[in-house]
């Protein structure tokens, strides 16, 4: 991706460096003895914290598992059917289930984030009041005895009679959707016991991709919202929405006019990377300058040239240098990145690995420069630097 925008502590260059001089304390013999995987075994290093491996022997960092959702962090996650820290309204876990209508009850099921409410089957049972659709006045005596007669008999819980010339036709379960991808449309009884009657339930549950934005959701916590600029809430697609005099009606960040001149010479509008760029003008906004209005001409000319290497050919950090090289390869000359000219010149120039890790984050040199610039879009743009 954008390599001037990528966090320089993930560089294999100070491997690279500490790989050298270690090897300056063992003779030839003993390496090639031995070789990379046994030198390995005996290190000490270390992985990412996205569960990578370590360095040769080392251990790996700590995945995040993705199949435990972060309840009671008061969102609804991939995993959650609700969040208990959410006190009311949209994604709140339900502590009782009262029924929706007649003949549609329901019951609580789960606990914690993985409460719901299940409609139960209906079943036929004397003087309950409600005649669900599969039964008859033989198996249930809530059921209508005079259904077919011509008359509604509202009082035997009747809404409309077969005959269409006796009041308005049965409803069919066609006739209950109201179009309204918010409410939960059904057909409650039957036309074979005169009963059948149409409900609708508002939905309250955060349920991405079912069309419906509840309301009091947003766009942080539905992903079938849009974002509302003026509501206070900071949405994607918005740089602020607080009613401060520095944000606009649009929910765009007012620029001072330094961030002004970052974003009117530096970002490239239009182009897949132009939110990070604009991003760090706002937020990195000396660490642009640095690299790309340097007083240094040369050294702005070598930052710019990472810069732009990093752009075109969708490289990060110091993969832009070694490229499919590994670590040992690339320790000892074999380099194979798109980007070698451009990060070797703007090391110094110097062609020595050991010198390019030292260098990395030295703003006395463009390299450095490119890489703290990275350092702070990844830390203050992760959703729009990725």
């Amino acid at each position: 991706m954008i390599a001037w925008f990528r966090e320089p502590g993930r560089s294999v260059l100070p491997w690279l460096g500490a790989l050298l001089m270690a090897c300056n304390a063992f003779d030839s013999a003993q390496l090639d003895r031995h070789g990379p995987d046994a030198a390995g075994r005996s290190g000490n290093g270390s992985g990412g914290t996205s569960g990578g491996h370590g360095g040769n022997g080392g251990s790996g960092g700590t995945g995040g598992d993705s199949s435990s959702a972060p309840c009671g962090d008061g969102r609804v996650s991939a995993g959650e059917k609700c969040d208990i820290a959410i006190d009311e309204g949209p994604g709140a876990c339900p502590t009782e289930c009262p029924p929706i209508a007649n003949c549609v009850t329901r019951m609580l099921n789960g606990s914690n984030c993985q409460a719901e409410c299940l409609v139960l089957a209906a079943v036929c049972a004397d003087a309950d009041g409600c005649c669900p659709e599969s039964c008859s006045l033989a198996s249930d005596d809530d059921c209508p005895d005079h259904c077919g007669d011509g008359i509604v008999q509202e009082d035997e819980g009747e809404t409309c009679e077969p005959d269409s010339d006796a009041g308005p036709p049965c409803p069919t379960l066609a006739d209950c959707d109201d179009g309204d991808p918010c409410t939960t449309d059904t057909l409650v009884g039957s036309e074979a016991n005169c009963n059948p009657s149409c409900t609708r339930t508002a939905i309250s549950t955060l349920q991405p991709g079912d069309q419906c934005c509840p309301a009091g959701a947003n766009a942080n916590t539905d992903s079938d919202c849009q974002a509302d600029c003026g509501n206070q809430i900071e949405e994607p697609g918005e740089e602020c929405d607080d009613g401060s005099a520095s944000c606009d009606a649009d929910c765009k960040i007012i620029p001072t006019a330094e961030q002004q001149d970052c974003l009117d010479r530096f970002v490239d509008t239009g182009t897949p990377d132009a939110a990070c760029q604009r991003c760090a003008c706002f937020e990195c906004t000396q660490r642009v300058l640095d690299c790309r209005d340097d007083g240094d001409a040369t050294r702005r000319m070598r930052c710019d040239a990472v810069v732009a290497c990093g752009l075109e050919n969708d490289c990060e950090g110091m993969a832009c240098y070694c490229g499919t090289a590994s670590l040992m390869n690339c320790a000892f000359g074999a380099a194979n990145g798109p980007c070698i000219p451009e990060v070797e010149q703007a090391a110094g120039p110097s062609m020595d690995p050991v010198q390019i890790s030292m260098r990395q984050s030295d703003p006395n040199y463009g390299l450095g420069r490119a890489n703290l610039l990275g350092a702070c879009g990844v830390t203050q743009c992760p959703d729009v630097c990725p």
